[in-house]
């Protein structure tokens, strides 16, 4: 198993974004084409647990395609960063947009799961994560975030008042997923899309 933790992309303050060499970009691209789903997950220990998929012939290094990936990111000058999400109230100005994608908030107890990383992503963060949506949408952002229909993602948002000052606003809608331990639980679930963009 890979403990990426040992590979030093943590610190005791968070993601180090010096220790991503080209040894260990390829490393994630290898496991990403190989394990289960293109899934990425930690244990409690920092060591990565995904399974095997089930590929026949994967193709590993599509380098056409990661030529002109680079190419695209350096035509726009684009500017990747490993950083918390509360870092965006430093960069984001009025009418940019943001979007943002959290481990979702379980919607029950049996799919509670929230652990890609050794620190996981609590009720706690989602919360932070709702002051720093609240904030940028206030700075005259355009906003749009992804999370599950729990019960606790309305609260936050559509049962929220300083959230629907700034004219956020959760919409209901179906997605397919095909990643779940028991076969018969895949395929279509309600994700909540909170915006604040509306025509």
């Amino acid at each position: 198993m890979i403990n990426f933790q040992r590979a030093a992309i943590m610190t005791s303050s968070g993601p180090n974004p010096d220790a991503y060499s080209a040894e260990l970009a390829a490393m994630f691209i290898y496991l990403n084409k190989i394990c289960f789903y293109g899934l990425f997950r930690l244990n409690s220990k920092g060591t990565y647990n995904v399974p095997q998929g089930r590929h026949t012939n994967p193709r590993i290094c599509d380098t056409a395609n990661l030529l002109n990936e680079s190419v695209a990111l350096r035509n726009l000058k684009a500017k990747v960063k490993t950083q918390s999400f509360e870092k965006l109230l430093n960069f984001s100005n009025k009418n940019d947009f943001v979007y943002l994608d959290p481990p979702y908030t379980p919607t029950s107890k049996i799919s509670s799961f929230t652990s890609y990383t050794l620190s996981g992503f609590s009720r706690e963060d989602q919360q932070r994560l709702q002051r720093v949506v609240i904030d940028i949408a206030t700075k005259g952002c355009f906003v749009l975030l992804s999370n599950l229909t729990a019960p606790e993602v309305a609260a936050w948002y559509d049962g929220n008042q300083e959230a629907l000052s700034v004219e956020l606003t959760a919409y209901n809608f179906p997605a397919q997923r095909s990643i779940n331990s028991n076969g018969k639980r895949r395929g279509q679930v309600f994700e909540n899309i909170i915006i604040n963009i509306h025509a």
